[in-house]
């Protein structure tokens, strides 16, 4: 397209540079959400993740109140309320018990201080972030813990 030529619905078509700007937002944008649901995911356990992804539209709905000036509706304010609320009851749910972690082999990201991971690595703080494959042994033992990588067990 020219500049000044007419889109579909009439109104001027947009820039090049324009269209590709937006595109590549939204491709950065949408990666980030993605590889964000993944490391939640992996964190939280596929149930909590999802509450949480779910929570995205809300965000959208502050960001046109403040930004754009778009009505505060009382059905908007009452959703948001009733999703914080469930968003507080899920993620505090935590209980703990005596346990037991069968052997396991994989690669996910983890850090040294968690109770789980008791490989060392020189020269890397415990509380670093870092992934490769590692071996579990057999554990048993008790904390306060939430259904994630780590506690996928059932209970009696």
């Amino acid at each position: 397209m020219q500049p000044g030529d007419r889109g579909l619905a009439g109104e001027p078509a947009p820039a090049a540079a324009g269209v590709a700007g937006g595109l590549a937002l939204g491709a950065a944008a949408y990666g980030l959400s993605l590889l964000l649901y993944v490391r939640a995911a992996q964190q939280l356990g596929a149930a909590r993740s999802q509450m949480v992804f779910a929570t995205a539209p809300f965000v959208g709905v502050v960001v046109a109140w403040t930004l754009f000036g778009e009505p505060v509706r009382a059905l908007q304010v009452a959703a948001a309320a009733l999703m914080a609320a469930a968003l507080w009851v899920l993620l505090r749910d935590a209980h703990g018990h005596l346990h037991v972690h069968e052997p396991v082999r994989h690669t996910h990201r983890h850090r040294h201080d968690d109770g789980h991971h008791d490989h060392a690595h020189p020269g890397l703080p415990p509380g670093a972030w870092h992934t490769h494959e590692h071996i579990h042994g057999r554990r048993e033992h008790a904390h306060p813990h939430a259904p994630d990588l780590h506690h996928r067990h059932e209970h009696d």
